[in-house]
């Protein structure tokens, strides 16, 4: 198979495409994975703009009514066609995560809302300070599972206040929000942190499509072209 960009990079790119699915769950995400059907639906956006762009530009090539520079340059062509189509269904994307992300917050808050309130908090939160010092951190997570005063106290304080680590207090307040969070906010909240992770895999792709799939310096050829 003939490529317009012959470099490595770009012909096991390219190949990777042609074999099927897994390059495009790689850079886009498994929408058969998301939980939110409106995900979904954008992700499946940039697979079938990826599908599409890299089926009929390794055909270009085969096309003997143009030249190598028109090739290219019908490569280039189609190449910000399919930029254009994945960055859409990345922006999509992006404001449906920010939506879900949105809302899992506002869901969380209103769960520990009450509970933060309890006289006992300062002393729930000086208990569990004391044990995550003594490294007994699975003693605190049971508890908080079973007393959302604890959970409520533990996901309202900063980390400075129980000694521990950003890492370690956002552990402890993911378990207080699946112990006592309703379930659609901890969907959401994946969902949205699920999102936020692919959105660089959009970007980095996206400059891929740009960079293989034509040869930039054929293309530049055009600019040399004398009109009579």
């Amino acid at each position: 198979m003939k490529f317009l960009n012959s470099t490595q990079a770009a012909r096991d790119w390219m190949t990777g495409h042609l074999a099927g699915k897994s390059a495009a769950n790689m850079a886009f995400g498994d929408p058969s994975k998301m939980g939110n059907v409106m995900a979904q639906s954008a992700m499946i956006m940039a697979h079938s703009a990826i599908q599409r762009g890299v089926n009929l530009v390794v055909r270009i090539p085969d096309d003997h009514t143009r030249t190598v520079v028109s090739q290219n340059c019908a490569a280039k062509k189609l190449a910000a066609q399919t930029v254009a189509e994945v960055q859409s269904a990345r922006t999509k994307l992006a404001k449906i995560g920010a939506q879900m992300h949105g809302e899992a917050i506002a869901a969380v808050a209103d769960t520990f809302d009450a509970p933060s309130k309890s006289a006992l908090a300062p002393e729930l939160r000086a208990w569990a300070k004391a044990e995550l010092a003594k490294g007994n951190g699975a003693a605190v997570k049971q508890a908080l599972a079973s007393d959302i005063r604890l959970a409520a106290a533990i996901h309202d304080a900063p980390s400075f206040l129980l000694g521990v680590s950003d890492d370690v207090l956002g552990d402890l307040k993911g378990c207080a929000i699946k112990a006592h969070a309703p379930e659609d906010a901890q969907v959401k909240a994946i969902c949205s942190m699920e999102i936020a992770k692919l959105l660089p895999k959009y970007d980095a792709e996206i400059a891929k499509i740009d960079r293989f799939f034509y040869d930039p310096h054929q293309a530049a050829k055009l600019e040399t072209r004398i009109e009579v």
